[in-house]
């Protein structure tokens, strides 16, 4: 396992730090944005989440909780993109049989939410266990998507394209 997710986050906030906050997604839309980063997760909190769960969490998510718990990316008037704490993950857990068990397989744990859009980022568990690489799956208003890439690949591409839904492009050619 590479640093990916450390390079690759360091390499925004570089940008962030020259104030490199100005940008431009489809269409010609251009606005600012801002960045919120949650402190690292322990180890311990990681152990906790596995064996409170049974979820299965993949090496290069979880070097990105050892460097920020949670984070708000692409922040803007009308849109974000919360990345989840483990705490906020838990109380999904915990909501699971209520709220989500007819919507979301057992083995699905949402870790993020793109506000002003309605999508939902999660790991499937199963794929994880199963030793697959392509484990993420993005929901949006019931249209479920699976995403041929691990966290990693998802967070350099969603930085890089500057909060776009670029896993939606192939499909609207």
């Amino acid at each position: 396992m590479g640093a990916k997710v450390e390079k690759t986050l360091s390499a925004l906030k570089e940008r962030i730090a020259k104030n490199q906050t100005f940008i431009q997604q489809e269409d010609g839309e251009t606005f600012e944005v801002d960045y919120v980063w949650n402190e690292p997760a322990t180890e311990a909190e990681i152990l906790s989440l596995i064996e409170t769960t049974g979820w299965m969490i993949p090496e290069d998510y979880k070097e990105f909780l050892l460097l920020h718990n949670g984070a708000s990316l692409f922040v803007a008037e009308m849109s974000a993109m919360k990345l989840h704490s483990i705490n906020e993950i838990l109380t999904y857990f915990e909501e699971y049989e209520e709220f989500y068990k007819y919507s979301y397989p057992k083995s699905w744990y949402m870790i993020g939410t793109y506000h002003g859009y309605g999508e939902y980022l999660f790991i499937d568990s199963e794929r994880v266990k199963q030793g697959k690489k392509d484990y993420l799956v993005i929901v949006e208003e019931g249209d479920t998507q699976r995403v041929p890439l691990n966290f990693e690949e998802w967070i350099d591409r969603f930085i890089v394209c500057q909060g776009e839904h670029f896993w939606n492009w192939n499909r609207e050619i």
